[in-house]
């Protein structure tokens, strides 16, 4: 299927910029990580109680984690503040190449745009952004808190203490916990895949929030195929759907496939499990986590031009 020049052009260059935007913030998170190991190490040595490298069972040394706590929370809200800011500036961007190729695909209307900030406040509120700034509690400065692994921190010095370790070993295991040595960090683990999923997700909300406004019912599956590419993305590919069709992809299996012959998936009567889970949302989650494909929102006479079936059904 051949797209039109223009509406190509802008989705692949939604594309690129989505994913140099998820490499910068999972530098950003490795970033934050690496401040919190620092951090809890440098109130190590500065306040407990040692003796020749021995940590010493004390009241103040069991007491420590408190002070660990307060310095994590002041570099938790520099990053929160600052990583929060990046993605609010990507997903602004994301916002402006969107409603271009809205505009390729549909035409810009007053209709059209006034859909475009409806739905950019809508969707930066699901993160936690009210009028450009991030909330204390929204999803964003929830899921960029350092609670868990402070806890884990906590954990690990407690029973160094009572045990009296030697203080270069208890630092040596807690680089190991945080930073992950040859394996992800704690951080990085926390967030394997969100800097990726993150923007795809808020774009297809975005972009179901305006077609839902604008009435729009058809819509290309784009983003071309790679080596590993899942059997449901393969399947559609490159191909027009319509809302109606959509909402059958939570029960769709490889057995169901019209494009594709062979299957990767080797029960191919059963919904594969990227896609069969609770809150699966077929034109928000497309083919589950870590799906590169887009929903791209085309007008009526795109779609039957397209896909001439389309009209007469």
């Amino acid at each position: 299927m051949k797209l039109p020049r223009r509406l190509n052009d802008i989705m692949q260059r939604k594309m690129a910029y989505m994913d140099k935007q998820a490499a910068v913030l999972d530098k950003e998170l490795i970033r934050y990580q690496d401040q919190i190991l620092t951090t809890i190490i440098r109130t190590l040595y500065d306040q407990m109680d040692t003796a020749q490298g021995v940590i010493l069972n004390t009241t103040k040394n069991y007491r420590i984690m408190g002070e660990i706590n307060k310095s994590l929370k002041t570099v938790e809200q520099m990053n929160t503040s600052r990583i929060g800011s990046k993605i609010f500036d990507a997903t602004e961007r994301i916002d402006q190449l969107s409603m271009q190729q809205f505009g390729a695909a549909v035409g810009l209307s007053e209709k059209l745009e006034a859909a475009g900030k409806m739905a950019s406040r809508k969707i930066h509120a699901r993160l936690g952004y009210v009028q450009d700034r991030l909330v204390k509690g929204g999803f964003i400065d929830s899921v960029l808190n350092a609670d868990d692994i402070a806890a884990q921190a906590n954990n690990l010095v407690t029973k160094a203490v009572a045990a009296q370790t030697n203080m270069k070993s208890m630092v040596s295991q807690l680089s190991e916990l945080i930073d992950g040595g040859e394996n992800l960090g704690l951080m990085e683990r926390k967030f394997d895949r969100f800097a990726f999923d993150l923007y795809q997700q808020y774009d297809a909300a975005y972009n179901e929030q305006i077609a839902d406004e604008a009435d729009l019912s058809y819509f290309l599956y784009q983003g071309g195929l790679v080596e590993d590419s899942r059997d449901f993305c393969r399947e559609h590919n490159n191909r027009v759907y319509s809302r109606e069709e959509a909402e059958e992809w939570p029960e769709w299996t490889p057995a169901k496939a019209k494009f594709i012959s062979t299957f990767k998936q080797k029960d191919i009567y059963s919904v594969p499990s990227y896609i069969d889970y609770a809150g699966y949302q077929p034109l928000i989650d497309r083919g589950g986590y870590n799906c590169r494909h887009q929903i791209g929102w085309i007008s009526d006479e795109l779609a039957f031009k397209l896909r001439p079936g389309l009209k007469e059904s």
